[in-house]
């Protein structure tokens, strides 16, 4: 057949999601989320 890409599997990916989401909250000044960020919201909490 020829040679195949291998690609890693879709769980991997959606823990790099969450990775890159996380280490966002944490270096955003207010905690703020991506789409947060994009929005210009931010979460209220009492």
């Amino acid at each position: 057949m020829g040679c195949e890409e291998q690609r890693e599997p879709p769980i991997v990916d959606g823990l790099l999601s969450y990775l890159v989401a996380f280490v966002t909250v944490l270096a955003s000044q207010k905690n703020q989320r991506l789409g947060d960020m994009a929005a210009h919201t931010l979460v209220v909490r009492k």
